[in-house]
């Protein structure tokens, strides 16, 4: 089968997922959920922190942390552990494609804003999701299959690196929901395509999405595990971008 075809069969797949069944995956994730919440009654606003394709790491937890130092409940969504996802060579898999791809990981987030408008000291009106590498993939594909009632409150999301290919539903699919999104990728990033990200992020910008992308020279994938100038501007973008619409 040559590229274009393969392109063509993916493209089908995904448009298909988008009309599987609705699962309640509250069972399959909340179980495993860290949720950091600031001292206080609330209502505050709350962000979905979504992590790569190795699982809940230190720095998912960090930025939990601070989100909860800045008034934003912060919870820490596990895709892994509740889909029995929890050797290093189980999740190897997801980290090369082999299973839990960026589309199903978007129900993840589906089901978890709609936790966060359950809670009663969070604002259903201000909610956002920060994601990294496979997570920021989860919440584009996200951007291409919600309903507006699926993204109600939602006013920004925040991609790190986010894979951008043919198997993700964004590649392919227009966003179907204008939610204001930040995209910070490396440019040396090899893991994924920075060119394909843009391309995502000029196609959206020209329909009218608020759709922005800062790419960083000389830093790769994963580059905000390391000090570095791109390191702390990333932050200071992804701060103020959440401040400014929370």
């Amino acid at each position: 089968m040559n590229a274009r075809a393969l392109g063509l069969v993916i493209a089908l797949a995904l448009i298909a997922g988008c009309a599987r069944p609705v699962v309640d995956l509250q069972p399959v994730l909340r179980p495993h959920d860290a949720l950091l919440r600031p001292a206080g009654a609330g209502r505050f606003p709350a962000v979905v922190v979504l992590h790569g394709c190795l699982g809940v790491r230190t720095k998912d937890l960090r930025w939990a942390e601070w989100l909860r130092d800045q008034g934003y409940v912060a919870l820490v969504v596990d895709s892994m552990t509740g889909r029995g996802l929890v050797s290093f060579e189980e999740r190897s898999k997801v980290c090369t494609g082999l299973t839990l791809w960026g589309g199903t990981r978007a129900a993840d987030v589906r089901a978890s804003l709609a936790f966060l408008r359950s809670l009663p000291y969070v604002d259903p009106s201000r909610l956002a999701v920060i994601g990294f590498s496979h997570g920021a993939w989860a919440a584009l594909d996200l951007l291409s299959s919600a309903g507006a009632d699926d993204v109600r409150g939602l006013r920004a999301v925040v991609g790190f690196y986010p894979y951008c290919g043919v198997a993700s539903r964004a590649h392919w699919l227009r966003f179907r929901v204008d939610v204001p999104t930040l995209l910070l990728v490396g440019a040396q990033d090899r893991a994924i395509s920075p060119a394909q990200c843009e391309a995502i992020a000029a196609r959206e910008a020209a329909s009218g999405r608020r759709v922005a992308i800062t790419v960083y020279p000389g830093v790769g994938h994963s580059f905000d595990w390391r000090s570095s100038p791109a390191t702390d501007d990333a932050h200071r973008r992804a701060g103020a971008f959440l401040a400014e619409r929370l």
